[in-house]
C-alpha cells in the first residue's frame, strides 16, 4: 500500500502479479487529458462532501478543501492505514478589521499598501463614517450616529457586512503581505475601541477519516460514520462520496464500467466516448417511506457491487512500486486491469453512479455516495391548502452510527497470472467479477454451494398461477361482489399432468392470490384459502399431489404490503404501518409510463419491525398443512424505511 502524503492518494499493488489499484487517476497531468484546473482538483480528491446551509446545497472536494490547506494526516493502524481529513476551512477569524478608527486604519494599514489594484480593492470594501465632516447635514449626522454610536467620539471605517469568505481571504492576504505590524491583537483592540462585537460564524468544515486495511482478496476502505464531526446546528450533511475515482479507466483505452441495475449493465468506454454519460441508481430500489421518489423508470439495483475493466497500454516496469508513467520506458504491452467493489456496510444508504467524463475529463469511473442522515422533500399542497406550490424538507433526528465500508477485489490479466504462476485468480472481466462476488457471499455464509445431490439433471420450470379476482355479479337484480377463480387448485394439478405427459418434470408452481380474498387480499396475519379455488381441502389435496408427484407448491404471501383491510384482520395501522418522516402512512407506488411519475397503488407498507410478529401468527395456521415451501417475493424485492 503506497501513500502520497500531500494529496492523500493511495496505490494498492499486488506484488505477485503487478496488478495495481489507484485511488485517483495517476496520469491526470498527461497531455491528452483535457480537464480544466478545477476538474483536475476534483479528480485528485478521495472525498466529496455535499452539505446544506440555509437551504443552499454545496459540495466540497478533499483535494481543494483538505490537501491544499494541509489538512490531511496519517496514522498507522492494525493491518493498514488511517487517513484523516478536515474538509473545509478551519480558521474562524480573518485578519480583516470590521470596524476601525479612521486614524489607525490610515496609519497602520492604508499608508503601507502601495497605490494600485490591492489598495483599490481594499478600499472598495470599506466605507468611511465621519460625523464631524462639515459637509454633512444635521440629518446625515444623526443617521450615522444612530447606526454607529462610536462616531460621536471619532470617525471609523466599516467593512462591508455582506463580504463573502473568498474576499475576506483576499483582503487578509493583502494586509498580511503589506502590514506586518498589524496583528490579531491589534485588530481585537480596534474592535474593542469601537465597541464592535464580532458576529463571524465558523466556516463549514467536516472531519472524517478513511481507513484502508488489507483483506484476503484485496483492500477494504472504511469511513466510520460515528467519527464524522461538523456543526450540526448550522449544516445538514447530505451525502459523502467515497473514493469516486478509484480504479477509473481512461477514455483513450477500451473497457467498461459495471453497475448492478437489473441483471447488470456494462457501459463501454468506446460507446460513450466524448459524451458526458452518467447512470445513477439507489441501492435496492425505491424506498416507499419517502415522498420524494425519482420520477423516471429504472431497473432496481439488487446487489451492492460495481467495478471497472480496462484494456490498458502499460510501459515495462518492475513491480516494486506504482508506475507513475515513466516516459523513458522503451517497450509497452496491452494488458487488462480491473476491480470489483463490494459495499459491505452502509449499502442500504448508498447511491451508485457510473460517470463518464466525455468533454469534461477523460476518465470513466463508478462510485458510491452515502447518505448519513435521511431527509425527504414533498409538496405542502399535498397535505394542507396553500395558494402556490411550496416544498418542505424534513431530516430525520436519527443518524447512522455504523460504518461505510467498500471491499475492493483486484482482477488479474491471464498473461500476468501465467507469468506469476498463479492458478487461483479472478479473470479480468465481468465473469471474474461475478465469481469474486459469489465467493464473497459463500465465504460469509450468505449463500451455500449446492452439492450434486441438491441438483437434478433437468432444469426446473417455474410457473406462476393467479388465483381469484373480485368481479361484480347481479343476484336478484342487486350487484354483488364475488371471488371469480382464474386458476383453481384442481387446474394446477391438470397443468402438471399435461406437462408431465409431454416429458416435462421438475416443475414448481408459485400460487399468487390464493388466500384471504385472492389477488386483492388482506394481510396474511390470518390465513383463509379462497373457497372458489378449492378452499382448505383443495389446498391440502394439492400439497398431497405435489408430494406424491414431486412438483413444488409455493403459495406467495405478501408480508411487505397490506393491499386491503377488513374488520379484525389483525393489523393495527398505528402499530404496524410504515410512517414517513412527517408521520404519515405510506403506500407502494408504481411507475406510470403515461404520467411519467410514480403513482400510488394504495397498498400500505408494513414496517419491517412487524414482520416477525406477523410471521409467528401466520405460521400457526400455515404449519397445520405440513407445507414444504413458501414464496415471500416482496421480502426479496422491496426494502422500506420506517420513521415511526
Amino acid at each position: 500500500l503506497w501513500i502520497e502524503e500531500f494529496t492523500g492518494e493511495i496505490a494498492f499493488i499486488d506484488t505477485k502479479t503487478g496488478d495495481s489499484l489507484f485511488s485517483n487517476p495517476y496520469d491526470v497531468a498527461a497531455g491528452y487529458n483535457w480537464a480544466s484546473a478545477s476538474t483536475k482538483q476534483r479528480l485528485l480528491s478521495q472525498l466529496a462532501v455535499t452539505y446544506e446551509e440555509n437551504g443552499v446545497e454545496k459540495t466540497m472536494y478533499s483535494y481543494t478543501e483538505a490537501a491544499l490547506r494541509g489538512q490531511i494526516h496519517f496514522k498507522n493502524i492494525k493491518n493498514g492505514l488511517r487517513v484523516e481529513y478536515t474538509v473545509g476551512e478551519l480558521q474562524t477569524t480573518r485578519l480583516v478589521p470590521r470596524m476601525i478608527s479612521k486614524n489607525r486604519f490610515e496609519s497602520m494599514i492604508l499608508d503601507n499598501i502601495p497605490d494600485g489594484t490591492y489598495k483599490d480593492r481594499l478600499l472598495s470594501f470599506y466605507t468611511l463614517y465621519d460625523a464631524f465632516d462639515p459637509s454633512l447635514t444635521e440629518t446625515n449626522v444623526k443617521e450615522i450616529q444612530a447606526a454607529f454610536p462610536i462616531t460621536k467620539q471619532f470617525a471609523v471605517y466599516v467593512c462591508d457586512p455582506g463580504i463573502v469568505s473568498k474576499e475576506l481571504q483576499n483582503l487578509e492576504t493583502t494586509i498580511k503581505a503589506y502590514c506586518p505590524t498589524y496583528t490579531f491583537e491589534e485588530m481585537e483592540q480596534d474592535h474593542a475601541d469601537c465597541d464592535y462585537v464580532s458576529t463571524d460564524k465558523a466556516p463549514a468544515n467536516f472531519q472524517m477519516a478513511i481507513e484502508y486495511t488489507f483483506t484476503e482478496n484485496g483492500l477494504a476502505a472504511r469511513i466510520p460514520a460515528n467519527g464524522i464531526q461538523f456543526d450540526e446546528s448550522r449544516f445538514v450533511l447530505k451525502s459523502i462520496t467515497m473514493l469516486p475515482y478509484m480504479g477509473c479507466g481512461n477514455s483513450q483505452n477500451t473497457g467498461y464500467t459495471f453497475i448492478p441495475d437489473g441483471s447488470g449493465t456494462l457501459i463501454r468506454f468506446e460507446d460513450v466516448y466524448g459524451t458526458n454519460y452518467n447512470v445513477a441508481g439507489q441501492m435496492y430500489g425505491a424506498d416507499y417511506a419517502y415522498h420524494n421518489i425519482s420520477g423516471q423508470h429504472s431497473e432496481t439495483m439488487r446487489m451492492p457491487v460495481f467495478g471497472v475493466v480496462e484494456d490498458r497500454k502499460e510501459a515495462a516496469a518492475d513491480n516494486n512500486g506504482p508506475n507513475r508513467g515513466n516516459s523513458s520506458s522503451s517497450s509497452s504491452s496491452t494488458t487488462k486491469r480491473g476491480y470489483l467493489a463490494i459495499i459491505t456496510e452502509g449499502d442500504s444508504m448508498a447511491n451508485l453512479m457510473s460517470e463518464h467524463g466525455g468533454k469534461v475529463h477523460s476518465y470513466n469511473n463508478v462510485y458510491a455516495s452515502f447518505n448519513p442522515r435521511p431527509s425527504d422533500t414533498y409538496n405542502l399542497a399535498d397535505s394542507i391548502s396553500v395558494g402556490t406550490n411550496a416544498s418542505w424538507t424534513v431530516t430525520t433526528d436519527r443518524k447512522y452510527s455504523g460504518s461505510y465500508t467498500i471491499n475492493y477485489v483486484l482482477l488479474t490479466d491471464d498473461s500476468k497470472a501465467a507469468a506469476a504462476n498463479i492458478d487461483d485468480y479472478y479473470e479480468c472481466s465481468y465473469v471474474g467479477m461475478a465469481a469474486a462476488y459469489r465467493d464473497y457471499l459463500e465465504q460469509n455464509n450468505i449463500i451455500t454451494k449446492l452439492s450434486a445431490d441438491d441438483v437434478k439433471d433437468n432444469v426446473p420450470l417455474y410457473l406462476e398461477t393467479f388465483g381469484s379476482i373480485k368481479t361484480t355479479e347481479r343476484v336478484l337484480s342487486f350487484p354483488v361482489t364475488v371471488d371469480t377463480p382464474l386458476t383453481t387448485f384442481d387446474d394446477i394439478e391438470t397443468i402438471y399432468n399435461e406437462l408431465s405427459a409431454e416429458g416435462i418434470s421438475n416443475i414448481n408452481f408459485r400460487l399468487t392470490g390464493s388466500y384471504n380474498g385472492g389477488l386483492d387480499n388482506t394481510y396474511p396475519a390470518k390465513l383463509s384459502w379462497v373457497k372458489e379455488l378449492g378452499g382448505k381441502s383443495g389446498f391440502k389435496d394439492l400439497l398431497k399431489s405435489g408430494n406424491e408427484n414431486s412438483f413444488g407448491v409455493y403459495p406467495d404471501f405478501d408480508f411487505a404490503y397490506m393491499k386491503t383491510s377488513d374488520w379484525f384482520d389483525g393489523v393495527s395501522e398505528k402499530r404496524d404501518l410504515v410512517k414517513s418522516i412527517d408521520d404519515r402512512y405510506m403506500s407502494k407506488r408504481e411507475y406510470d409510463a403515461a404520467m411519467q411519475s410514480f403513482e400510488s397503488d394504495y397498498a400500505l407498507a408494513i414496517s419491517s419491525s412487524a414482520y416477525e410478529y406477523f410471521y409467528e401468527k401466520f405460521d400457526k395456521d400455515y404449519s397445520k398443512y405440513d407445507p414444504k415451501a413458501i414464496s415471500v417475493s416482496t421480502l426479496g424485492s422491496d426494502l422500506n424505511s420506517d420513521f415511526d
